[in-house]
């Protein structure tokens, strides 16, 4: 089987079949949802498209804004946050971090 365990943002999950001509069907994983593929499903085609991100999130436009040339980048609080909110992130990291990214651990049964 394959076990994937889901933290932070939501976000839809598509489970197709055996070929990609088979039209997949949409499950929205949220935080904490824990999903179990065995059987035919294993070897489903699958994946993830589309991470639902809150509208005060989202970036704006087709591509970020070029930074003034003598502040820090326009997305530093996004891409590299550690350097716009350290003691913030140091009071409650993975907190702050699971309401702006998403993860997923996914566990297989390898057998050779």
């Amino acid at each position: 089987p394959l076990v994937t365990v889901s933290l932070g943002l939501p976000c839809i999950f598509l489970l197709g079949g055996t070929t990609r001509a088979e039209r997949p069907t949409p499950l929205l994983l949220r935080a904490g949802s824990i999903l179990v593929l065995a059987g035919k499903a294993r070897h489903a085609y699958h994946g993830v498209p589309t991470v639902l991100v809150p509208p005060k999130l989202q970036l704006r436009g087709r591509s970020p804004r070029k930074a003034p040339a003598s502040g820090p980048d326009t997305f530093a609080w996004l891409y590299r946050p550690w350097e716009t909110h350290g003691s913030e992130l140091a009071e409650g990291a993975a907190a702050w971090l699971l309401m702006r990214t998403r993860v997923s651990f996914s566990i297989r049964s390898v057998t050779g």
